[in-house]
C-alpha cells in the first residue's frame, strides 16, 4: 500500500511493520506490569501480527487489525487496546488523530499508546516531510518527545 505524499514521493506504510519473535516493548511492559492478566487485547495496527501470536501463546486472548497486513479482520472492543508504534507512521495528521480516536473507542479499560521517540532518530538519508521525515526506504516517521506524545494523546482524548 503506497500513498503519494508530495509530488512523486510515495510513502510505503506497509514496510514499517517489523517482524518479531518476541513481544513489542509496549506489550512486554504491559504484561510485566500485570495489565494484561485476565483481559482481552486488541492490537490496532497489528502489523504482521507478532504481538497477537505471542500473547495468544501466553494464554492471553488477542486479536488485531492492520490496514496493510490484516485488513479483513473486523475491529472489536477489548479490555486493552494496543496502539503500538502506529501514530508515528501516519503522515496525515487528521488520519493519525482518527486512528487514536478509533482505538480509544474500542478500549473498555485501557489504551496503550506508543510511538518512536526523538532519541531514536538516528536515521540517515531522510527527507523532511510534514511533521516528520521520509526515510530512504520510503516510510514516514514522526519522532516524539515523551511529553509531546503524552500531551498529544491527552489533547485528543480530552485530558
Amino acid at each position: 500500500m503506497g500513498r503519494t505524499a508530495q509530488g512523486d514521493t510515495e510513502i510505503k506504510r506497509s514496510k514499517t511493520a517489523m517482524a518479531r519473535t518476541f513481544l513489542s516493548r509496549p506489550m512486554q511492559q504491559a504484561l510485566d506490569d500485570g495489565l494484561l492478566t485476565d483481559r482481552t487485547v486488541f492490537d490496532y495496527g497489528c502489523g504482521r501480527g507478532d504481538d497477537i501470536r505471542n500473547l495468544n501463546a501466553l494464554g492471553i486472548e488477542c486479536t488485531g487489525w492492520d490496514p496493510a497486513h490484516n485488513p479483513d479482520t473486523t475491529t472489536s472492543p477489548a479490555d486493552v487496546v494496543n496502539l503500538g508504534f502506529v501514530v508515528n507512521v501516519i503522515e496525515d495528521q487528521t488520519e493519525r488523530r482518527e486512528a487514536l480516536l478509533n482505538a480509544w473507542e474500542l478500549a473498555r479499560d485501557l489504551l496503550v499508546v506508543s510511538g518512536r521517540l526523538t532519541w531514536e532518530n538516528d536515521l540517515t538519508d531522510t527527507k523532511r516531510f510534514a511533521d516528520g521525515v521520509i526515510t530512504a526506504g520510503g516510510t514516514f516517521q514522526k519522532f516524539y518527545r515523551h511529553e509531546e506524545l503524552k500531551a498529544w494523546v491527552e489533547t485528543h482524548l480530552d485530558g
